[in-house]
């Protein structure tokens, strides 16, 4: 069997001190750019490996950030590329994830995670509150609840600002009936009262009538084609906005909505789906970019990681709509 790469072997090699090379390898000290660089190189060819318990005893850190997400959203392509996201800028620093259910979280994460990120935070979502409480900073993505022990850092996207944006845009070109199909409470998080409270802003701004309806995350296609059919009958809505993602897309394959000539010539996805709604022409999309956005967020941890940096303050993750063809783009988004 191999002999595990040590600090010692590399110093050896590099006819370095063995001070040196450990500053170099934790980003620690002053040097010289080009020495840094030269024991960073060696490390990787050479095969060292940080040996985790040792960098745990040393800095009473473990080298583990967890990351919270509902139990429900595992086939949803937000979570999984944003995971992907977090994951590999946290690697490019040596630092693995751990990936809880916010409904099932794991009890051993408390002794074993130098910081926790949050998606979609919930009222009966406690990880956090117990994090907070021993002395762990976590980041909230998309919000927090209202009575909720502040994050130490948090990042949104403003749903609300483009709810409003989209349904004013469809008000223009004459849209008259509005159905927002929200996520139900499965997912009771900040981003969901957001994107109601944007949709009803926006409604009474235009004098759009509003419906709404609730739609579980998870159910089923047949169950959704079937609450649109049976809404459509009800309220004949011109104008329907999706919460959730994919749904706009099945909305679009299996009713044909979304066409300029169908019975609901407007259809928005505020979660756009890379595959069934951002390159559809008939689908206003949501981009969220969520690989990008976890990668941020995985920046923002590392700040909080950093005991010489400053507080991270509260920012919003920047989006942009994919507009149907039919919609033509607003002159704001060219």
């Amino acid at each position: 069997m191999q002999r595990r790469v040590t600090i010692t072997d590399l110093a050896r090699e590099l006819g370095l001190s063995i001070a040196t090379v450990s500053n170099a390898l934790n980003d620690r000290g002053r040097m010289a750019d080009a020495t840094r660089r030269r024991v960073l190189d060696a490390a990787r060819e050479l095969g060292y490996h940080r040996n985790a318990s040792a960098h745990a005893l040393r800095t009473g850190r473990h080298g583990i950030v967890g990351l919270h997400v509902p139990h429900n959203v595992g086939d949803l392509h937000f979570y999984m590329s944003f995971t992907f996201g977090l994951s590999g800028r946290l690697a490019q620093d040596g630092i693995d994830l751990l990936l809880s259910e916010s409904d099932h979280p794991r009890t051993a994460s408390l002794r074993t995670v130098d910081a926790a990120v949050v998606v979609d935070w919930g009222p009966a979502t406690t990880a956090p509150a117990s994090l907070l409480a021993a002395g762990i900073p976590v980041l909230a993505v998309d919000g927090a609840p209202e009575g909720a022990p502040p994050p130490t850092a948090m990042i949104d996207v403003d749903y609300r600002g483009r709810t409003i944006e989209a349904v004013r845009r469809a008000a223009e070109l004459g849209a008259h009936r509005a159905l927002l199909v929200e996520p139900g409470l499965s997912i009771e998080s900040a981003w969901r009262h957001a994107l109601i409270a944007g949709f009803d802003a926006a409604c009474a701004e235009t004098g759009i009538e509003p419906h709404r309806r609730e739609f579980t995350v998870g159910d089923s296609a047949d169950d959704l084609v079937e609450l649109l059919l049976r809404t459509r009958a009800e309220i004949g809505p011109d104008l329907v906005v999706f919460g959730g993602q994919r749904l706009a897309g099945i909305a679009r394959t299996a009713l044909d909505w979304g066409e300029p000539q169908s019975p609901v010539p407007f259809v928005v996805s505020l979660a756009g789906d890379p595959v069934s709604e951002l390159p559809s022409p008939c689908i206003t999309a949501l981009d969220l970019d969520p690989r990008g956005y976890g990668a941020h967020c995985g920046d923002l941890v590392l700040r909080l990681l950093d005991d010489a940096a400053d507080p991270v303050a509260p920012s919003i993750w920047p989006t942009r709509f994919e507009w149907a063809a039919h919609w033509s783009r607003p002159s704001s988004d060219r």
